[in-house]
């Protein structure tokens, strides 16, 4: 069995009010004490785009004995980010990894461009990618519900890439950049985790923004089965 944390979208000030900083200690402290077998940050980590002052400031507050994966979303300097987390788990500067369990893989890749390149397209399609496995990336690759992130700020080249995940052998895929918790079904599932900076209401077509929770989301890979869950942690 297989445990992994996800937190995303934690857009860490350098300046001005840091109770965001607060919610992210929160939640590594929660991974300090539950101990799973990878964390995973997907994207969109500094509050000012690319900051390396909240790079640093991230890396110091990691769990040192969990091993750690990070993702670039739009607002993030992936050259930069590379420099601070090149890890036993982040070997790319280009972000695309694959980390083979037991009886299926989980699959990282780019999309800070607001595109998946299409290499990485290319790559979630190899048949050595076995089937029930797991991708992670930064922007949904289906539409949620309509609302303002879908019409304003939406993966570019979403279709293309939705439909290269449904004639591959993946079949969950965990992003953020929504700043709320959703669920799509589909060929495959689509998992949305939500912000500990702050929320954007998923169905209002205009801008709604609201205050943040502390959420977390676990995924317990058993074999071929995977379940997941968003805690949170007020």
């Amino acid at each position: 069995m297989t445990v992994v944390h996800q937190v995303t979208d934690i857009h860490i000030p350098v300046v001005g009010d840091f109770s965001v900083r607060d919610n992210f200690v929160r939640q590594m402290k929660h991974v300090a004490r539950a101990k799973p077998d990878l964390l995973t940050i997907t994207g969109d980590l500094p509050g000012e785009d690319g900051s390396l002052d909240a790079y640093l400031w991230i890396r110091d507050q990691l769990p040192a004995d969990i091993p750690c994966l990070v993702l670039p979303g739009n607002h993030d300097n992936p050259e930069t980010l590379f420099s601070v987390f090149e890890s036993q788990c982040n070997t790319s500067p280009d972000f695309f990894e694959t980390i083979a369990l037991d009886e299926l893989d989980m699959v990282f890749a780019n999309t800070a461009t607001n595109v998946l390149p299409a290499d990485q397209i290319e790559a979630i399609g190899r048949g050595s990618i076995r089937n029930g496995s797991l991708l992670f990336l930064h922007h949904p690759t289906e539409e949620v519900s309509g609302g303002f992130m879908d019409i304003t700020y939406p993966l570019k080249n979403r279709a293309e890439v939705s439909k290269a995940i449904s004639e591959s052998n993946i079949r969950h895929v965990f992003c953020g950049h929504f700043h709320t918790e959703s669920h799509v079904r589909g060929v495959y599932d689509l998992h949305v985790t939500p912000s500990p900076a702050f929320t954007v209401d998923s169905d209002s077509r205009e801008a709604k923004i609201g205050p943040p929770r502390i959420p977390l989301r676990e995924i317990i890979v058993d074999g071929t089965s995977v379940r997941t869950r968003v805690l949170y942690l007020e």
